[in-house]
């Protein structure tokens, strides 16, 4: 049960073990005990070759698709002089997915779509915490999601 075991997880490591263990062995130890609770038997070996490759690819555009009209309202809002922050309860991943698709190029904010990514991981601090701090950065007229 993936929202059982996240819950847990969060409240052993919160942030994704931000601080502590670090997300690679935060989601490691996710992923084992949904294997453990699902009856899949693995050696040690074979868990860490699944889960490697796995972690590898959720950190690439690889496994995450935009929805159709992304990149035509991130250009609108680009057109219409809108700074578009993302502020998520998400790990230290988000960046490179988010490059890999085009949508954040830190080395030329003038050209990206996004000006900022601001993640739980980073910051330490999970929503809505996360939005009062990206508040006193930002002048936020819109909360979308």
């Amino acid at each position: 049960n993936f929202p059982l075991h996240y819950k847990d997880a969060m409240r052993e490591h919160p942030n994704f073990g931000c601080g502590s263990i670090g997300c690679y062995q935060w989601w490691k130890g996710l992923v084992r005990e949904l294997y453990l609770s699902s009856n899949i038997d693995m050696k040690d070996y074979q868990f860490s070759f699944v889960f490697d490759d796995t972690f590898r690819q959720f950190r690439t555009s690889e496994c995450w698709e935009m929805f159709p009209e992304t990149l035509s309202v991130l250009q609108e809002l680009q057109a219409g002089d809108v700074d578009v922050v993302v502020t998520s309860d998400f790990d230290e991943g988000l960046v490179n997915i988010l490059q890999q698709h085009g949508l954040y190029k830190p080395g030329d904010i003038a050209n990206s779509l996004i000006k900022e990514v601001i993640s739980s991981y980073e910051y330490g601090i999970a929503k809505p915490d996360l939005l009062r701090t990206v508040k006193e950065k930002w002048d936020i007229t819109a909360h979308v999601g």
